[in-house]
């Protein structure tokens, strides 16, 4: 029988002596393994097994848990030489303490690099098993007390003592050499935004997808990944401008599929701007004034209104058109009908369509990415820390993903020391943070926290842990730390910088209460929640003019609030009555600048740095009118004053929160470039880059709280085919056409898939993990907890906060959905979910989207909720049902808005509520047995829907879904292009333990809620 093949071959190495005389060796122990492997020479060490406080995962972009800290020494393919050869007598003599009594298939291995080997895993963060094993690797003690580490990296001949046979060693050595060199990815080596150099770029390089790594050759390798990333995101070849066209409302004869398919993706989603500009003409041909209006304009679908009932969409890109306010444009009157049939055939209006695709948002992630290797150092305030050159040298050498012996072998000492967060606050304030932090998770806080290795930390968890809840205690912490003071906080998204400025506001609320109820000499925090600056300047000129705020709505689907913002701030700064007064307990330096400012109302105070506010600050209190103050105030003035006031107010926050992008804004940008401390919140979702636009070039105090196992970052063209439809050229052979057909869009897609926080883990960062569920009622987590954080299941634990007493909305609906529909009861004193086997239910597509929609699931949903709500008495407002799809979300509100009982209820997709929760959740999949499981199967997202409940969750689903035959993976086509694939074992095995359950209730649509005949006709039109 033939010996299997080992792919590393275990063996000891031996230090010669100068005189070549002396053997000492060093033997391969649990604590310390060596492998002569693929690429050369593995060393690796074993880490600390207690996971409650530091966890370690592999560097593969899995979330498999890493033992071992590996250091690899890679032998040049072809540029080294080995030889082996049995043990001679001596060398069994001076080796005998360490061989069996048979030794006989020993031999000794010499190993001799003639070009220079590459060094992996040096200097990453490492807490060795023992005391022994982590001064052999952090202090570079000798390892057995024969030679240091850097001693063994440095050279260049190694030999070693290995037990195996002459074939295995010859396949090793065959298997190195015959390593591919990678090759460059052929981009360049210029790294900023440059359009004209990208129109070159991208056509010249199409090509099969860049399998994504966090380990690269080079910066340059490494610096055109994470751009290209972006930059192909953008558009597609052939349009020359492949971000910022210009297209015909109707652009008939004129768009190729690739075309639509650049037109709807920038289009896609809700808060994505759009401008309509007009030829300005006078309709009276006598003034003959000609020139441009730009109107703004959102996309509308037959999802989101009803203005598009009966309308032929075919060929059209249908939008809504908002008249401004203000301008050369509001008096503008457009060619227009009252109705859709007299405008068929009627007179047309020209106008251009400009869709911006993101454009700005990727320049700045390209800045921020370009920045890693040139320009000043940024966050500017650490020009100040005498260690910030070394910081940035290895920071820099880090993200690389090769680890620093690079640095370490030119000399450059790499060791920096782990930065304390709790030291420099005082204890008293820093004892009233920590009771923010849940009991089990104080201690182990403490610990992690004391000793983040060149100041990163890194928090992860499922959700339901206390996350953001940590994240919250961590920033007000750090605002006390007299070392830091000011923080910068991020999320990828609108909704998840909201939540967590929330979070941190209700912390830093009770926390501060406290001190002073104690007595403790304190003011509340000032927190910032920053939007465009525009945005922020024109809701503040309409607030002082009197003017109303723009309501949120699908004609305006601004994220702007109110509350926190950078506008309410400064007027509140301004002693405006539309915002609540400033008190002593508020912000001390804003509390100044407010009482300077006011001061000025009397034209008999005199301050030289604000007397240039007296006009604005008379206006906001009242003492002069609207009508005075434009009549002596020019707008251009006006407009830098408003600017210059809201730059001293952010200057005397403690924490501004704001996406990445728009804190690449000059204001928000000057406050950053002072802050000591950033924290990232939902960093799972975040970009590579977006993470450097915020935290810089130069290492400072950064904690990146997310999960991993939910969704990751967004690309566009994440799953899209260069070419669709694409016809075999007749000089081609079919193989090389079928090759071409699966080119992507963006041969980088993958790497989006490498989150700001999965990035720092797979570079070997430790994880500080939550293990406890305080969010749902006991059992609620299992199906996830089973599913996907099958590694936690050592530590976790529901707390007593889980206990069903504490969900008495949830008791309630277990004992009405037993009673109503006959089911089992869960295990005594826990909730379970209930299945809805949803038959008769078939989905929909409009032809304007590849959405899906199920009406007869909603109708369903919407009985069952109406019936609840009146037998128990529920509160809409502790209601929420999530679906996969867009167009199902608004067809579910249309639905419910046939029932007052209904309103309040939230609906939302999957993706849009993470970060969110719920009393009782109801998920409505919208995949049936014909459908197979489709986008649902995404683990990500799935897991995401299955842990928002609090009490409750209900899912509508069709269990014949589990009928359906496929593989390990599904795939579901968003467009005709599209490439995207999951694999559909998670969601397979939900469905099954459900089953299992035999909590699962039956149910049938009703045909005439939704007729099969007016989806065929659509679909005939289409």
């Amino acid at each position: 029988m033939a010996t299997p093949h080992r792919k590393q071959l275990p063996c000891d190495l031996i230090i010669r002596d100068a005189d070549e005389a002396t053997l000492r060796l060093i033997s391969a122990s649990p604590d310390f393994i060596i492998n002569l492997n693929n690429k050369g020479l593995r060393l690796s060490f074993l880490r600390d097994p207690n996971r409650e406080t530091f966890s370690w995962y592999s560097a593969d972009l899995t979330m498999t848990e890493s033992a071992l800290h590996h250091i690899t020494i890679e032998f040049p393919p072809r540029g080294f030489t080995l030889t082996f050869h049995d043990l001679t007598s001596d060398e069994k003599s001076a080796l005998s303490n360490h061989l069996p009594e048979d030794a006989s298939g020993y031999k000794i291995i010499d190993i001799n690099c003639k070009a220079s080997t590459t060094v992996t895993g040096f200097g990453l963060p490492f807490h060795g098993a023992n005391e022994a094993v982590d001064n052999w690797v952090n202090k570079h003690a000798p390892i057995a007390g024969v030679t240091s580490l850097p001693d063994i990296l440095q050279r260049q001949t190694f030999t070693l003592l290995i037990e195996a046979t002459s074939v295995e060693i010859t396949r090793a050595a065959s298997t190195i050499n015959s390593q591919l060199i990678p090759r460059d990815y052929g981009y360049g080596e210029q790294h900023w935004w440059d359009m004209d150099r990208y129109s070159k770029q991208i056509p010249a390089n199409r090509g099969k997808a860049f399998p994504p790594t966090v380990h690269f050759k080079n910066e340059n390798e490494r610096d055109t990944a994470l751009t290209q990333t972006h930059v192909q995101d953008v558009g597609t070849d052939p349009i020359k401008d492949t971000v910022n066209f210009v297209c015909l409302l109707e652009p008939k004869g004129i768009f190729e599929p690739e075309h639509w398919r650049a037109a709807h993706r920038a289009l896609r989603g809700d808060l994505n701007k759009v401008r309509i500009r007009f030829t300005l003409k006078e309709r009276d041909e006598k003034k003959r004034k000609n020139g441009l209006v730009v109107w703004e304009a959102v996309p509308l679908t037959f999802a989101t209104c009803d203005e598009l009932n009966g309308v032929e969409i075919r060929n059209r890109i249908a939008l809504g058109l908002t008249r401004p306010s203000a301008g050369p444009g509001h008096d503008f009157i457009p060619i227009a009908y009252d109705d859709y049939e007299t405008a068929k055939e009627s007179r047309r209006e020209n106008l251009q369509v400009r869709l911006e695709s993101g454009l700005h948002g990727d320049t700045q992630r390209v800045n921020g990415i370009f920045s890693l290797s040139n320009g000043p150092v940024f966050p500017t305030v650490m020009k100040n820390d005498h260690l910030a050159i070394l910081k940035r040298l290895v920071f820099n050498q880090i993200l690389i993903g090769k680890g620093l012996w690079e640095l370490e072998k030119d000399g450059v000492k790499t060791t920096i020391p782990p930065f304390d967060l709790l030291r420099d606050v005082p204890p008293n304030i820093r004892d009233a943070c920590l009771e923010n932090v849940f009991e089990d998770d104080r201690e182990r806080v403490q610990k992690y926290f004391s000793k983040l290795h060149l100041g990163l930390g890194l928090v992860s968890g499922p959700p339901g842990t206390g996350k953001s809840h940590l994240a919250s205690a961590i920033v007000v912490l750090m605002c006390h730390n007299h070392s830091l003071r000011q923080v910068y906080v991020s999320a990828a998204s609108n909704g998840a910088t909201d939540n967590i400025l929330e979070r941190i506001q209700d912390i830093a609320t009770k926390t501060t209460t406290n001190l002073i109820d104690r007595g403790v000499d304190v003011n509340h925090l000032m927190l910032v929640r920053g939007y465009s600056l525009n945005t922020e300047t024109e809701n503040c000129n309409k607030v002082l003019f009197g003017k109303p705020l723009p309501e949120h709505g699908t004609w305006n689907p601004s994220p702007w609030k109110f509350e926190h913002s950078l506008c309410w701030w400064t007027l509140r700064v301004l002693g405006s009555t539309a915002v609540p007064p400033m008190t002593l307990n508020d912000n001390a330096e804003l509390l100044d600048l407010h009482e300077r400012l006011s001061a000025l109302t009397s034209d008999s105070a005199s301050d030289a740095s604000l007397s240039k506010f007296r006009s604005l600050v008379k206006l906001a209190q009242g003492v002069t009118s609207v009508a005075q103050y434009q009549g002596k105030e020019k707008q251009d003035n006006h407009a830098k004053l408003v600017r210059q006031l809201m730059q001293l107010v952010l200057g005397c926050a403690n924490v501004v929160a704001t996406t990445p992008v728009v804190s690449a804004c000059w204001i928000y940008n000057a406050f950053n470039n002072q802050a000591k401390a950033v924290v990232f919140d939902e960093a799972a979702t975040l970009f590579c880059s977006d993470g450097l636009l915020v935290y810089g070039n130069t290492p400072r105090p950064m904690i990146a709280i997310g999960d991993p196992m939910q969704l990751a970052p967004v690309l566009s063209t994440a799953f899209e085919l260069l070419q669709i439809r694409r016809k075999k050229r007749s000089w081609e052979t079919w193989s090389d056409h079928h090759a071409i057909r699966g080119w992507p869009t963006n041969r980088f897609a993958g790497f989006g898939q490498i989150s700001w926080l999965s990035w720092f883990i797979h570079l070997g960062w430790p994880v500080f993990h939550l293990y406890t569920q305080h969010r749902m009622a006991e059992d609620l987590f299992d199906l996830s907890l089973d599913t996907v954080y099958t590694s936690l299941k050592p530590h976790f634990k529901y707390s007593p906060m889980c206990g069903i007493t504490n969900f008495p909305i949830g008791v309630d609906v277990e004992e009405y959905l037993e009673q109503k529909y006959k089911i089992p009861a869960p295990a005594a004193n826990t909730l379970a979910p209930v299945f809805f086997d949803c038959r008769n239910c078939p989905i929909r597509k409009y032809p304007d989207s590849e959405s899906r929609l199920n009406p007869r699931q909603a109708d369903l949903i919407a009985d069952l909720l109406v019936d609840m709500i009146r037998e128990l008495k529920l509160s809409p407002a502790d209601i929420a049902v999530l679906t996969p799809y867009r167009a199902n979300f608004r067809s579910i509100g249309k639905r419910f808005k046939k029932e007052p009982e209904l309103q309040g209820v939230a609906c939302s997709t999957f993706d849009t509520f993470q970060g969110r929760e719920a009393q009782i959740v109801v998920l409505a999949l919208c995949v049936t047995r014909k459908s197979g499981p489709l986008f649902v199967g995404n683990p990500r997202s799935l897991n995401v829907a299955l842990t928002r409940q609090r009490s409750s969750l209900l899912i509508f689903g069709d269990m014949g879904v589990l009928d359906f035959k496929t593989k390990e993976t599904s795939t579901d086509f968003i467009g005709s292009d599209s490439g995207q694939r999951f694999n559909v074992r998670m969601f397979d095995d939900v469905l099954k333990t459900l089953r299992r359950s035999r909590r699962v209730v039956q149910l049938e649509g009703k045909r005439g809620i939704d007729h099969d005949g007016y989806w065929e006709g659509m679909e005939r039109k289409k």
